[in-house]
Formats: C-alpha cells, sequence, structure tokens
C-alpha cells in the first residue's frame, strides 16, 4: 500500500498524458493526494486522494480502471482506500448533492442507482476528498470565478461531514 506503488500503477495507466485543469491527471491525483496528507487526513483517505478517478467520475468520464478492476486496485491500496475510490467514482453528483443536507447522507450510485446511505466515516472521507479535488481545480484555474463560488458553495455544504480540519479559503 505504499505510494509509490499507486503512482507506478498511475504511470502504467498513462494518467501524466491525459490532459487535466492545471496540466495533467496524475499531477492533479499526487497534488490532492498531498493535499490530504497536509491536512492530516486518514492514511486510506489520503491514499485514495491519489486514485480517485480511478474509475471516472461524474464530472470526468475517463476510467483509468473499468470496474471489473476493482480487486487489482483493492489489491493495491487496500480494502479501505478503494472504497472511498469507488464511492467517489460511483456518485451521481446531480442527484446526491441535491440531498446534502439529510442525515445520514444518501448518495446514489450512478453505476447501479442504489441510494446507499454513508455512515460517518463514508460522509467524511467523501468530503475531504471532494474539497481537496476541488479546490485543487480552482487553484490549478480550471474554473472561472462563478465556478470557483460554486466549488465553495459545495465545500460549505460538505463541512458539516468533516472530520479532519481543512483551511478556509480568503476572501479576495
Amino acid at each position: 500500500m505504499s505510494v509509490a506503488a499507486v503512482v507506478a500503477l498511475l504511470d502504467e495507466l498513462g494518467a501524466g498524458d491525459i490532459a487535466h485543469p492545471g496540466g495533467d491527471l496524475r499531477s492533479h491525483l499526487i497534488r490532492t493526494h498531498d493535499t490530504l496528507r497536509g491536512w492530516s487526513a486518514p492514511d486510506d483517505v489520503c491514499l485514495a486522494g491519489l486514485i480517485h478517478a480511478a474509475y471516472g467520475t461524474d464530472a470526468f468520464p475517463l476510467a483509468l480502471l473499468p470496474l471489473g478492476e476493482r480487486p487489482r486496485l483493492r489489491l493495491l491500496v487496500g480494502e479501505a482506500a478503494e472504497a472511498i475510490v469507488y464511492r467517489y467514482c460511483s456518485c451521481s453528483r446531480q442527484v446526491s448533492y441535491a440531498r446534502l443536507d439529510e442525515v445520514p447522507w444518501p448518495m446514489t450510485d450512478r453505476f447501479t442507482g442504489e441510494v446507499v446511505l454513508l455512515d460517518r466515516d463514508e460522509a467524511s472521507a467523501f468530503a475531504v476528498l471532494t474539497i481537496a479535488n476541488e479546490r485543487d481545480i480552482v487553484q490549478a484555474g480550471g474554473v472561472d470565478t462563478a465556478g470557483a463560488a460554486a466549488i465553495e458553495d459545495l465545500v460549505r455544504a460538505l463541512r458539516p461531514y468533516l472530520q479532519v480540519a481543512i483551511p478556509e479559503v480568503p476572501d479576495e
């Protein structure tokens, strides 16, 4: 479950050749991991941050691995980190984000259509990973002013789920 092994997998899968705000997907994934590490997120969340787009997402549909490769990723990063990656990739954002005020949070899986009630730890892992990901996109210049404001609205909506302290973004 080493960072180096996950980076080697990213290299094998060509993540450095995939365009992403701020350069390439590999760089974004590493920055997301580093941000999570800097926020003292749990190890499994940090490791998940390093490969959080493995199965594609609503916003970034290009998958590095097909869902059939979940066992491969699970062997590499561990069951907990892979579960976080799957949950992140499977989130139907439009449906799920509209229900962020509900506790427990009912997240809709875009792959299966199933609604899953996230427990406190699952919701916290999802929230901190989402915030690290979205803030990296903003910092990389991947969104305009309105998009950055929408991301900070999302951050505010996710804050009640956090079990990790994250910094406020200063007003500009």
